[in-house]
């Protein structure tokens, strides 16, 4: 729900949008959709989901919804759509579990943040537009925001209180150590690597090298006035994607192995899993660390909920209908 998350933020947090309160703020239709556990889904928070979702899903492919394969996009579309409305209902519920609330202050902050939403617009009439634009009414807009802050609250109760998991001592480290992923990798670009011979040779070349066991770093050192072998340490909770690098790849491996070369169109790739460094934790990601996991900890305690939600249809119409 990338493009879901990026509108919202866009329209909504970066002008600080929360719910305080459930009154003056217009509707859409608030016919009920579906139950989700004790929740009754209205139609405007059901819209919300499902056309930024078909929107996010027709950016990657335009003929999703027609052709042969629409069945299966449409039982994504379901899919994807209900594990949103869950994520969202199941933070309403956690709070409710952990028995945390807005304070006075959140909330009179945010009625001047819902101020300052219209004033950002030059008229009425451009304020619903952008609301409409993103498939929200102004209610779900709110919502929406009041969602997010109830987490901040969850998050900031859970971390600093220690209440519902331990948040000092080995715990984090030992989470981390269990969990980061830590490797180097070695790419030999190429701009066509199916039929470059040099570079699949010097690939070929320092994949021998490595399984004989030289450092890594000797090896790449070798290396360093080309432009066409790079090389570096990472660590998965700090780095980006490199050149094709992901975690999938990495997690594949045991600590000290050494992948197969690896083609694609950056060129080769050769990936060395290594052992968690805990100096390296303790000195660079003690934050990272930390937030990793309190996050971990919470996503287990919202999918418990989320598990025993039952779910039931009660006035689902066409994708389609909804625009």
């Amino acid at each position: 729900m990338k493009k879901t998350i990026a509108i919202l933020l866009c329209l909504v947090a970066a002008l600080g949008l929360f719910a305080c309160g459930e009154k003056g703020y217009a509707h859409g239709s608030t016919d009920t959709v579906l139950n989700i556990g004790s929740h009754k889904v209205p139609e405007e928070i059901y819209r919300y989901f499902l056309l930024n979702t078909m929107d996010e899903m027709t950016a990657k492919d335009k003929e999703c919804f027609v052709g042969n394969d629409k069945t299966a996009a449409y039982a994504e579309l379901d899919s994807t759509v209900l594990a949103s409305l869950k994520d969202y209902y199941s933070v309403l519920d956690l709070a409710k579990q952990m028995g945390i609330s807005l304070t006075d202050k959140e909330k009179a902050q945010a009625k001047e943040n819902m101020t300052l939403l219209r004033q950002e617009c030059e008229s009425e009439a451009e304020y619903e537009k952008n609301l409409e634009k993103a498939y929200l009414s102004e209610y779900v807009a709110y919502k929406m925001g009041y969602n997010e802050l109830l987490y901040t609250a969850i998050y900031k109760t859970a971390s600093e209180t220690g209440k519902y998991f331990p948040v000092d001592g080995s715990d984090v480290l030992r989470f981390a150590k269990e969990n980061f992923l830590f490797c180097r990798q070695f790419v030999i670009k190429s701009s066509d690597p199916a039929v470059d011979t040099e570079a699949q040779v010097k690939a070929e070349a320092i994949h021998a090298r490595l399984k004989a066991g030289e450092e890594a770093a000797k090896v790449l050192a070798d290396y360093e006035t080309d432009g066409n072998v790079v090389g570096g340490y990472y660590c998965f909770a700090e780095t980006e994607d490199f050149a094709a690098l992901d975690e999938s790849a990495v997690a594949a491996l045991q600590p000290g192995e050494i992948s197969d070369i690896r083609l694609d169109g950056e060129g080769f790739h050769i990936i060395i899993r290594l052992a968690a460094d805990e100096t390296y934790l303790q000195e660079n990601l003690g934050q990272s660390v930390f937030e990793s996991y309190c996050m971990h900890h919470l996503i287990e305690m919202q999918n418990e909920i989320k598990d025993a939600y039952q779910v039931k249809y009660i006035n689902k119409k066409s994708p389609e209908s909804y625009r």
